[in-house]
Formats: C-alpha cells, sequence, structure tokens
C-alpha cells in the first residue's frame, strides 16, 4: 500500500498479484480515527488478558474440585444399600406407615405423629 495513496497490491496462495482501489472513506484518515483504533485495541487487549485469567482461575477451581471429590469419595465409605435402608426406614417412621419391609412408624407419639406430619 502506497504511505498516501489509493492503491493496494494483494496476493493470493497461486501466485496471482491483484492491484485494488480503494474509496476516499478507506483511503484517508478520519478526524480521531487514530485515537479510536488505539482505545479498542487496548480495550481488546485487556478483554483477553481479563479471559485468560478467568479461565485460569476455572481451571483451578475445577482440579480443587476433583481433589475434593476424590477425598470425600475416600472418606464417605457408606456403601449406597446401607444409606438407601436408613433413609427408607426415616421415611416410613416419619410418615407412620408401614413399609414394605415391615417397618412402620410405631414408637412415635401420636402428637409427634401430628406435628411431624405438619412440617411437611
Amino acid at each position: 500500500m502506497q504511505e498516501a495513496g489509493r492503491w493496494v497490491a494483494a496476493g493470493s496462495v497461486d501466485g496471482s498479484v491483484y492491484m485494488l482501489e480503494l474509496c476516499d472513506g478507506l483511503s484517508q484518515m478520519q478526524q480521531n480515527e487514530k485515537q479510536g483504533v488505539s482505545h479498542m485495541l487496548d480495550r481488546e487487549s485487556k478483554r483477553e488478558k481479563n479471559l485468560e485469567a478467568r479461565a485460569k482461575e476455572l481451571r483451578a477451581r475445577e482440579l480443587r474440585a476433583k481433589g475434593q471429590a476424590k477425598e470425600e469419595g475416600a472418606e464417605a465409605a457408606v456403601p449406597w444399600e446401607e444409606r438407601r435402608k436408613e433413609v427408607e426406614a426415616e421415611f416410613w417412621r416419619l410418615t407412620g406407615l408401614t413399609g414394605p419391609e415391615g417397618v412402620t412408624g410405631e414408637g412415635i407419639e401420636p402428637s409427634e405423629k401430628s406435628s411431624e406430619t405438619a412440617e411437611q
């Protein structure tokens, strides 16, 4: 491109060279154009740095979560079947009904049954 001109040469992969003539809007500097482009480039560079920092933070958080999941997996050694039975027994106890395994809500006073069912 000429320094103060309107002609641009562009080449392609196959070796062809093209000469392009630019209109006045593209060949002549507009008022505050240099300053506007400079501000835009500054904003974009700050945005890119912020996005990189955020991505780094998310990767670190993900690694911490994986580490905690491994620790919790080792600590929570209660088998699912055992935990399921406990929860089911608690459910039948609180509702006062008879469950499929003969678990009932017996042992709870009638006033306790009504207050517990009212809470739910």
